[in-house]
Order: structure tokens, then C-alpha cells, then sequence
């Protein structure tokens, strides 16, 4: 369901990440904020960086840390 919020346990993994989430409503919206920033920023190195990520996660899937020996 989107109803605009985060989902339940957000604040808790976001913890057990090392996030300090002292507000976990206010945290979301910071970290909501950085994401949108993130993803509309006009630096076409940003988005080339997260497709070069997302094929090396692939590829790790794949091969395994072999891959990039």
C-alpha cells in the first residue's frame, strides 16, 4: 500500500545499519529528501555510477568475487 509513509520496521533496519534515527519520522523525511536529490541530480556521472553498481552487483551474483580478479 503507498499511502506516503515509510514501512513498518524502516527506522529499525535503518538502526541496524548504524543510522542514528533519534525522530524516525524525521529521519525518513531527511532521508526521502536525499534520495529524490540523489536521483534528480542533473550529474549524469551519479546515474552512470549506479548502472556501473548494479552491474557489478550482477556480475558478483554470477561469478562471485572471481570475476573481478
Amino acid at each position: 500500500m503507498d499511502d506516503g509513509q515509510p514501512g513498518k520496521g524502516f527506522a529499525q533496519f535503518a538502526a541496524s545499519l548504524g543510522f542514528e534515527v533519534a525522530d524516525p519520522e524525521s529521519f525518513w523525511r531527511e532521508q526521502l529528501a536525499r534520495t529524490v536529490a540523489y536521483w534528480s541530480s542533473a550529474d549524469d556521472t551519479v546515474l552512470l555510477d549506479a548502472a556501473v553498481d548494479r552491474v557489478l552487483g550482477a556480475l558478483d551474483g554470477l561469478f562471485g568475487s572471481r570475476g573481478r580478479e
